[in-house]
This record gives C-alpha cells, structure tokens and sequence, in this order.
C-alpha cells in the first residue's frame, strides 16, 4: 500500500501523535494488563457479534475508508463519518457533552462509546462489556508509540509515526500488516486488508483512533 504524504498536514501530528521508529524488536514482549476493577457503570452498547464489515464490500486485498466531518443537519451532536469505499456513510461519531463519545452505525445504532471521565472507559459492540481505556489499549513503556490492543482472542499493535499509523498482527514470529492510517483532508482514510475485515477489526480500530487521536 504504497503511497507519498507531507507531514506538515498530518493530523496527528498536529494533535500531538510523536514520531517514532515502527515496531522495535525490544516492544514485543506482551503487555501487562493494569490491575484493578474498571470504575465504570453499565451502558446500551450491544453485545452481539460486531457488524463491522459492510455488506457491499467485495473480496479485494484491502479498502479504503475515510473519516470526514460531519455535514449533518438532522445531528447537531455528529462531529464526524465515515465513509465506505463508494462514499456510503458507514458510522457517525457523536459528542454527548465534553467526557462521551458515541459510535452509530448507518443504523442509528449505537455500536461503540469513549468515556473520557475520571476513569477512562470505552466500550465496543461484540466485547465483553466496558472496559478502563488503559486495559484495553495499552501503552508500551519501551515504546511511547506502540500500543497494543486486544480485539476478540488475540493481540494487535499500532505503530505510531509521523507520516501513517499502522494496526499489525504479530503472527508466525512476524508482524503482519493489517491496515495503514494516512492523513486525508482534514482527518484520515483507513486502508484494511480484507483480513482485517474479516476479523472485524473495522469498529475497534476506529474507536482505538479516536481515543489516540484526542490523547
């Protein structure tokens, strides 16, 4: 997925994202979850299997999504959308107030919210209930810009760079590339491999760049 961008434009950047080397060998040692109970009160976010792959999407090797502001005149709390690949809205990311967050499918349905209270909590469609933020997207302390995120069984890695974000797997003692986050108008596109969908990791990977994007 090659392609050419300036940083000066990059959105990350400007919201605080730092430049670091991608993946070092010394950050794979796995994560330890912080302890203690999540301070948290229940939500409406459903707990059946994630949607996240749309139902027009064809088997390519990877798809481009692209987060755009909101031009919403229904929503006046809509900040932001995203987009399918024929410009189809996916999901709209809602502001209840300074500390929530929501996510809504094409639906209206709520699949997704980002609590930034006294304990930060998010909360995800297909999950098992809420979750602290720092449990659930988790810092590596070798490596200020690689977090690791656990999605279903398994463990996934965001490498944060200047000029693109990337979500890998680390699978047969490899990394493997599961999407590359490159700045695009005044937000980001998303390009996923059709693993990624396949695995669902569209509706957290846009939760965890909204929690990483307001850090």
């Amino acid at each position: 997925m090659p392609y050419s961008v300036s940083t000066h434009h990059n959105p990350f950047c400007q919201g605080g994202w730092k430049s670091c080397a991608v993946l070092e060998q010394s950050s794979l040692d796995s994560p330890t979850a912080v302890s203690g109970p999540a301070a948290c009160t229940s939500v409406g976010v459903p707990d059946s299997p994630s949607t996240a792959t749309p139902d027009t999407l064809a088997p390519p090797s990877s798809t481009t999504f692209r987060m755009i502001p909101s031009s919403s005149a229904n929503d006046e709390h809509a900040k932001f959308v995203l987009l399918s690949a024929n410009s189809r809205i996916l999901y709209t990311i809602t502001s209840r107030g300074p500390t929530l967050m929501l996510v809504k499918d094409s639906r209206g349905r709520s699949t997704a919210l980002i609590e930034s209270s006294a304990t930060p909590c998010v909360e995800i469609r297909g999950s098992t209930g809420k979750k602290r933020i720092d449990e659930w997207l988790m810092h590596d302390s070798a490596n200020p810009c690689l977090r690791f995120m656990h999605w279903g069984e398994e463990c996934y890695y965001w490498s944060i760079a200047d000029d693109n974000t990337n979500l890998y797997r680390w699978s047969d003692r490899e990394f493997q590339l599961l999407a590359e986050v490159r700045p695009w108008g005044s937000l980001f596109e998303i390009e996923m491999t059709s693993l990624a969908l396949k695995k669902s990791l569209l509706e957290p990977s846009l939760v965890a760049l909204m929690i990483m994007r307001r850090a």
